[in-house]
């Protein structure tokens, strides 16, 4: 019979079972024996910076990094990684930022946190508190946007962090830097984009702008917190209005929409280009293209849009005076521009186009910009103010004296029967030039004496 031996194979699994126990790594943390601020600092007035003498060591494994980190309300702010070799390391003078960051309070516990690494990963950490002053503001920032001028931002005694710029009317959407100074080059602190788009940091002078954008708002105050680092705004959100298309036999594209309106309510009107169909007697345009205040008063009003005509007529037909007055007559429109389609028409009670709307823009004092041109069949423009629209309306009463502003080129028209030197109308006289006009009309003296302010729109 065949004999087995099993010896060798047992000797084997013993030998491997004894080098295994040999090859056996033993664990170790590192210990930080040492740190200390250079000079003995415990409290810095930020931005400043921090010089440090560390020293780290373990006995068993070798060594690998020392981190240190700068915490500001728990949130990492700055971050260093040193190299350390062998089994015993000393870093000497190291310096480390302290920065200026939101969410400070007038003094801060800043932890410098110090964390020693060891090459299998295992680590040991110290912290060490500095006290941290915020920097005295000055009472007025800049909020600076590339060819623009400077916003004025003050602060105010009941909450010294939040500054607000004076009530106005500014860009709902705007790019740009917030300084302590007008000038980039000689502020000391300077807010620009943080690492997030909603959020400002301290940035170089040419670090990148923080923006905002309240696209459908009117913005009337800029307000930024110095201790949030957040920028915010009041205003008003701007009511959208759609017109729709309307009949019209010589316009296909014309749209209308009867809207109830407010004085100083903001609008957005969707569909029209109002740069350039600008009705300025019943609309303020803001700093915002797209957004705009109602000038007219609270009420039903049926706002007409033509692009062929360049027109945006703002009306209530049924109005009359006191309310306001109506331009009537031939040879202008309240268009922001001639069309030869008004060559032959005029002196039309009905047609929108051909009368003026002059909305009362004081008491007894009555506004209309019209486009004038005496590129007309009848070789002039004629133009009077009724009290409403009918031709048994009362109408205003002109002399010579009467026209003011830019009055070359326009003249009284025919004498009134039994007033010499008196009318009712006004016409072209030598030197006029056709274009947009505003025509104030002052009845503080009655319809009998009544001015007309006239204002050369370029």
């Amino acid at each position: 019979m065949k004999r087995i031996i099993y010896i060798p194979l047992i000797l084997l699994v013993v030998s491997f079972l004894s080098c295994s126990k040999d090859l056996q790594v033993e664990k170790s943390v590192p210990t930080i024996s040492r740190v200390e601020t250079v000079g003995a600092v415990i409290a810095v007035t930020v931005p400043s910076t921090v010089s440090f003498n560390v020293t780290v060591e373990d006995a068993v494994r070798p060594l690998s990094t020392l981190d240190i980190e700068v915490l500001i309300n728990d949130l990492v702010v700055e971050s260093r990684s040193i190299r350390t070799k062998g089994h015993r390391a000393t870093v000497e003078n190291e310096a480390i930022a302290i920065p200026f960051v939101k969410d400070m309070d007038p003094v801060e516990d800043v932890v410098v946190r110090f964390t020693s690494i060891n090459v299998d990963g295992d680590h040991a950490t110290k912290d060490i508190i500095i006290k941290a002053t915020r920097p005295i503001l000055p009472s007025t920032l800049y909020y600076l946007i590339e060819g623009a001028s400077p916003i004025l931002l003050t602060n105010s005694i009941a909450n010294p962090f939040v500054y607000k710029s004076a009530e106005g009317i500014f860009e709902s959407k705007v790019s740009g830097k917030i300084a302590t100074e007008s000038s980039l080059v000689d502020a000391d602190f300077i807010w620009g984009k943080g690492r997030y788009e909603s959020e400002s940091a301290i940035v170089g002078s040419t670090g990148d702008d923080i923006e905002f954008d309240y696209t459908g708002m009117i913005v009337k105050q800029i307000i930024f917190d110095a201790q949030t680092f957040l920028i915010d705004v009041q205003g008003d959100v701007a009511t959208k209005i759609t017109l729709n298309p309307r009949n019209d036999a010589t316009d296909s594209e014309m749209k209308s929409a009867i809207v109830s309106l407010k004085k100083g309510q903001f609008l957005e009107i969707a569909g029209v280009n109002m740069e350039s169909n600008l009705n300025p007697d019943f609309f303020n345009h803001s700093a915002s293209s797209k957004i705009y205040e109602f000038l007219g008063e609270d009420g039903d009003w049926e706002i007409i849009y033509s692009p062929k005509y360049k027109g945006l007529w703002v009306t209530r037909l049924q109005d009359e005076a006191p309310t306001n007055y109506w331009v009537v007559g031939h040879g202008f429109t309240t268009a922001t521009s001639w069309h030869a389609d008004y060559k032959g028409i005029g002196w039309d009670l009905d047609d929108f186009k051909q009368v003026a709307y002059a909305r009362k823009i004081e008491e007894k004092v009555y506004q209309a910009t019209v486009f004038i041109s005496n590129e007309h069949d009848w070789e002039s423009f004629e133009f009077q103010f009724y009290s409403n629209r009918t031709w048994e309306a009362v109408p205003a009463e002109f002399s010579a004296a009467s026209i003011l502003g830019d009055k070359q080129g326009f003249s009284i028209g025919a004498p009134i029967a039994g007033k010499p030197g008196k009318s009712i109308s006004i016409t072209n006289a030598s030197g006029f030039v056709p274009g947009y006009y505003r025509l104030v009309l002052d009845l503080g003296q009655g319809v009998e004496k009544a001015t007309v302010h006239i204002t050369k729109i370029n």
